[in-house]
Parts: structure tokens; C-alpha cells; sequence
């Protein structure tokens, strides 16, 4: 055989080799290929960060901003028993938590440890609240500061506040403020459903903005347009003479309490 007949044969052998391989090529790639997730822990896609931001169901922590404690009090109930009350904001104003882990912690003077309680809330866009831990033990110590923390990093979702239902208070008036103080209001509900487990926190402040009395209650469930008495009691006097009530509704939208 000549050689340009071999270099024939090997050309035309080539036409058929090398489409077959860019075929086994391209299948072993569409194969092996997948197309980006908010799992694969890689940034890649829409994401503005690994697995967050973008079309992803998770906001990155660089697009928030972290909740804010305003202070973290103790108040006395009877000897030796406090209730814990901390105020926070959740700055944000689309962005939410179904659940967020928090710790409090009460020392003494001496800077010892009294009592340390754990628990769990959600954080609403553009919201100021209290978080409330009653009947604390402390025993024959007293508390002189309360830290409240936060424990690991809250997962953070895009949230439209519109779908929060609104509460209203309605009535607010103190009774027998120098003796056994009593606080009376109305919670009214003006949407055309019902709504369930509410949470209630009641604080006092005097005239400098300081927290002198929390309280807190559950409502099971208010019907629409319905209007539900609401009542606050302390043992003692308020150390202060109250001159500013703040009563905050919460409705968890996370749990099934409202229609979606």
C-alpha cells in the first residue's frame, strides 16, 4: 500500500473517530455535570454567598444585620424568685428567624452565677420585643446583672412583613400602682381570621425609660374582630413611679396560628 493510500485511510478513519470521541466526551460531561444548588456547599449560581443570598432560601450573614439587646433585667416576684425579661430589635426589615437559641444568665454582686435558663424564639422583620423567663430560683442571692446571649448563628429567610397579622392594644390603665399593682387592657384582633397562641409581654418604665415591672401572658386564640380582656398583676410596688406601659402582642407565623 502506498502512502498517500494510508494517509487516505487514516484521514478517513479519523472522521469517524473523533465525533464519536467528542460524543463520548459530551455525554461523560452532561453526566458528571450538576447544576448549582444552595446545598453543594460551593458559591456559584445566583448565590451571594456559599450556599446563601441569590435565589436560595437562606440570606447570608454579609445581607443582615445581627439582633440588638437593648438591656436584660431582673425583677422580683417574691423571695428569692425573678422573672427574666430581655428587650431586642431585630433590625432588618425584610429578614427573619424561625428560631432563634438564647441563654440567660443572672450573677450576684460577687459576680457569681445564680441561674442560667436556655430557651428558644423567632425574630419578626423590623421588630422591637421581650423575651420573658419567669419564676427564676435564685435563692438567698440577689441578682445585680443579667446577660442575655444569643447561641449559634441564627438562619436568617427573606420575609415580607405585610403577611404579619396585626394586633392591636386598646385601654391601658394601672391600678393600685403604691400597693398591689394591676394592669388592664384590651387586645383587639381586626383581621377577618382568628389567630392562636399569642404571646404578651406587659412593660413598665418610670419617667427616665427605665423597665420598672414585666409581666407576660398567653392568649390560645382571639376570633376576628373579636376584643380580649387582658390583666397584669404584681405582689409589690413597682420600685418607681410608672409613667410609660408598653404592651406587645407576638404571633408566631412560623407555627400554624394563622392562615398562610
Amino acid at each position: 500500500m502506498s502512502f498517500w493510500a494510508t494517509r487516505r485511510k487514516f484521514l478517513y478513519s479519523l472522521i469517524f473517530v473523533i465525533p464519536a470521541i467528542i460524543g463520548v466526551g459530551i455525554a461523560i460531561a452532561v453526566i458528571l455535570h450538576e447544576d448549582p444548588t444552595c446545598t453543594d456547599g460551593v458559591q456559584n449560581g445566583d448565590e451571594a454567598g456559599i450556599d446563601c443570598g441569590g435565589s436560595c432560601p437562606l440570606l447570608c450573614l454579609s445581607q443582615v444585620s445581627p439582633p440588638i439587646v437593648h438591656w436584660a433585667r431582673a425583677f422580683k416576684v417574691a423571695p428569692g424568685i425573678y422573672d427574666a425579661v430581655a428587650f431586642l430589635e431585630n433590625p432588618n426589615t425584610i429578614a427573619a428567624v424561625r428560631e432563634i437559641l438564647y441563654n440567660i444568665k443572672i450573677y450576684d454582686s460577687q459576680n457569681i452565677l445564680i441561674a442560667e435558663k436556655f430557651g428558644k424564639t423567632f425574630l419578626l422583620p423590623s421588630e422591637q420585643f421581650a423575651v420573658f423567663e419567669g419564676r427564676i430560683e435564685t435563692g438567698a442571692r440577689e441578682p445585680r446583672r443579667v446577660f442575655f446571649e444569643i447561641v449559634g448563628t441564627p438562619l436568617w429567610i427573606p420575609f415580607n412583613p405585610d403577611s404579619i397579622p396585626r394586633l392591636n392594644i386598646i385601654n391601658e390603665t394601672i391600678s393600685n400602682a403604691d400597693s398591689a399593682p394591676r394592669l388592664r387592657a384590651a387586645l383587639v384582633n381586626k383581621n377577618i381570621f382568628e389567630i392562636r397562641n399569642i404571646e404578651i409581654n406587659a412593660l413598665i418604665y418610670d419617667a427616665n425609660g427605665n423597665a420598672i415591672g414585666a409581666s407576660a401572658t398567653d392568649v390560645p386564640i382571639i376570633h376576628a374582630n373579636e376584643e380580649v380582656n387582658l390583666t397584669f398583676t404584681w405582689p409589690e410596688p413597682f420600685p418607681g413611679t410608672p409613667t410609660r406601659i408598653d404592651i406587645i402582642p407576638r404571633v408566631n407565623v412560623f407555627s400554624i396560628n394563622v392562615p398562610s
